[in-house]
């Protein structure tokens, strides 16, 4: 096997996460001793890897990618763009929350990092608010096309005339569409 260069124990005892010389992160069942789903991928050696506190998501940071990556555990995906460093990074450490990370990279800088929080569920119309914004959207076949300008347009028509209400979410749509 590749060689292990960090490892971080899921809150309830019952797996550990792995970094490895492979370029990727995985997560071990205890009790079997059975790697738990897909492995996450990385762009160079995983050299640091972290659970936050609740075990609901996984940072994982490497040497040669110099980025941390803010994984769900469950779904795999990413819940933040990467964290971009000047060097390779060689610790994580995370509040009980989740929400303030703390990096240290091999040039020997400790970094912290404020990560957004909600409790509510992205709304329903983040994806008209993407196309709208982005001008761009994917196809049912996953493929990326252009947004036609008069659609761009009725969709920012469309969500600018959505009620008005106090939510953060709305807040941001708002302002960002009001050019």
């Amino acid at each position: 096997g590749n060689p292990v260069l960090a490892i971080s124990y899921h809150p309830d005892g019952r797996s550990i996460a792995t970094g490895c010389d492979d370029h990727t992160a995985r997560i071990w069942s205890l009790a079997t001793g059975e790697q738990s789903g897909e492995p996450f991928s990385l762009n160079g050696r995983a050299t640091a890897v972290r659970y936050t506190a609740g075990g609901n998501a996984l940072l994982v940071g490497g040497i040669e990618d110099t980025e941390v990556n803010y994984y769900d555990t469950n779904t795999r995906n990413s819940l933040f763009l990467p964290l971009p460093h000047p060097a390779g990074v060689s610790q994580i450490a995370s509040n009980p929350s989740g929400s303030l990370v703390v990096t240290v990279t091999n040039d020997g800088v400790a970094r912290l990092w404020r990560m957004p929080t909600t409790s509510q569920p992205p709304p329903k119309w983040l994806p008209d608010y993407l196309r709208a914004l982005g001008g761009l959207s994917f196809s049912a076949e996953q493929r990326l096309s252009e947004v036609p300008i008069r659609e761009r347009l009725a969709l920012r028509k469309k969500l600018l005339d959505l009620p008005r209400d106090s939510s953060v979410w709305s807040s941001i749509m708002r302002s960002s569409l009001q050019q």
